[in-house]
């Protein structure tokens, strides 16, 4: 089992509602990996990553009414 492959497990796993040391176990059983690279592993992999969309204007125009009303 590799990184992607722990990071799929997890993923599935954590949709089934097992808990995070059971998990973690399992890894460690598979991969051989040391309890904390198991749990490094599930932390990211639980994660929610942040959705990159396109930039907002509102700094953008946050920041030339600034400049505009120090001037």
């Amino acid at each position: 089992m590799d990184q992607q492959q722990a990071t799929e497990f997890i993923i599935q796993e954590l949709g089934r509602r097992r808990s995070h040391n059971e998990i973690i176990r399992e890894i460690c059983e598979q991969t051989g990996w040391p309890w904390k690279s198991a749990v490094f592993c599930a932390a990211q992999s639980s994660t929610p990553k942040p959705d990159r969309g396109p930039p907002s204007p509102l700094p953008i125009m946050l920041g030339i009414g600034s400049i505009i009303g120090g001037g």
